[in-house]
């Protein structure tokens, strides 16, 4: 078996811990270390120092909502040769023969990834969510529980896509667009910006 921590001792961080116990449910893959935590606490193993200092091979899972802080400590930890970033896949999760992904992704429960779809790293694709044929995500993006991808979009990086959202057929989703709750876009966005409702309009753009 593999060793396994998950920095991030929250809620995201406690849900993978649950989703690698369900992997070795069904195939033992993971000897569990515990969690990467700046502050001491139960189950927690080390501060990041525990990962940027290792010296035998560790497979880190980066689990937190923040994609700025997953982007931060992916390159940080990337720095030790050691260090490993697989891919948790829940066992529940429907991904055709022709997805391709990159490395450091989480995919919950329910999750279904159609054909060819392409997602890059660090992505968390959350309960139910689906993406459709042909589409296209790239690195620290975060689906939360019940988005819905149409076929054929491409979303960029660092991106939210909120509890129960839809983007439509063929939409182009700029980097660090926002996306709220409930909302169902049908355009293009440019990125660095929130947009919400139904249809979805922009209420901001970041400077």
């Amino acid at each position: 078996m593999r060793n396994l921590v998950i920095a991030g001792t929250g809620g995201a961080g406690k849900e993978t811990k649950w989703l690698a116990e369900r992997i070795n449910a069904v195939n033992p893959t993971w000897n569990i270390l515990g969690y990467i935590d700046i502050e001491p606490g139960e189950d927690v193993v080390g501060d990041d120092s525990f990962v940027t200092e290792a010296t035998e091979d560790l497979d880190v899972v980066i689990a937190m909502g923040s994609m700025e802080r997953r982007k931060f400590l992916y390159e940080l930890y990337k720095k030790n040769p050691h260090v490993h970033f697989p891919n948790l896949i829940d066992p529940s999760a429907t991904l055709s023969d022709s997805v391709e992904m990159g490395e450091g992704n989480v995919i919950c429960a329910g999750a279904i990834l159609t054909v060819d779809v392409k997602i890059g790293n660090q992505n968390l694709i959350n309960f139910n969510c689906t993406v459709a044929h042909d589409s296209t995500l790239g690195d620290f993006n975060t689906l939360n529980p019940n988005a819905n991808i149409s076929g054929a979009c491409t979303l960029g990086n660092l991106i939210e896509v909120g509890t129960g959202s839809q983007i439509v057929q063929g939409k182009t989703i700029g980097d660090e667009t926002h996306i709220w709750a409930g909302s169902c876009v049908i355009k293009n966005t440019k990125g660095r910006c929130e947009v919400v409702g139904v249809p979805a309009k922009t209420v901001r753009k970041f400077d």
